[in-house]
């Protein structure tokens, strides 16, 4: 959803994004938007962890980050 919504930010696809708004799945809102990308950066740091771990597992080193 958050994906698609940014898509249509992107490529101007207003019936999208007035689509999304009046189902209620997106909140165009300066608290929304602080929201989810509190969430994405939580999302990434656990990323760039986990990757750190396997690669160093499978590669038999120190994690390289």
């Amino acid at each position: 959803m958050l994906v698609d919504f940014r898509n249509a930010i992107a490529h101007g696809d207003e019936n999208t994004l007035a689509n999304a708004v009046a189902t209620g799945k997106v909140k165009p809102t300066l608290g929304s938007y602080r929201a989810h990308r509190r969430s994405l950066n939580r999302l990434v740091d656990t990323m760039d962890r986990v990757v750190a771990v396997e690669l160093a597992k499978a590669l038999d080193i120190a994690s390289p980050w």
